[in-house]
């Protein structure tokens, strides 16, 4: 079952284009999933499940681990897109911000 988006994929698509200038959509400076994950970090991917990058973030969560790059991966139910960025709104807000927090904590304390 696919799941809806907040975002038409029409207004996506021409996001994209707008941003990329002309640029190849495939270089690894305009979208991380084209690079080599080894390049990077352990990551928090969070993505709520009616964002329209959700494919994309699956994606990426899925090449750290095809690379042994450790990384976590969390898609709250009928999250729409940026949904960390509406701080206290909801419970899953609280939940994403204070994971990103533990991760942090913990690359610190290494």
């Amino acid at each position: 079952m696919a799941r809806a988006r907040a975002v038409p994929s029409e207004s996506a698509r021409m996001t994209a284009e707008q941003s990329l200038a002309g640029a190849d959509p495939r270089d690894p400076r305009a979208s991380m999933i084209c690079g080599d994950p080894k390049a990077l970090p352990a990551l928090l991917i969070a993505a709520g499940e009616r964002d329209v990058l959700d494919g994309d973030a699956i994606r990426m969560a899925e090449r750290q681990t095809q690379a042994n790059i450790r990384s976590e991966f969390r898609s709250p139910p009928d999250s729409r897109r940026s949904f960390p960025a509406l701080a206290s709104a909801t419970p899953e807000t609280v939940a994403a911000i204070a994971r990103m927090a533990d991760c942090m904590n913990a690359k610190v304390d290494q």
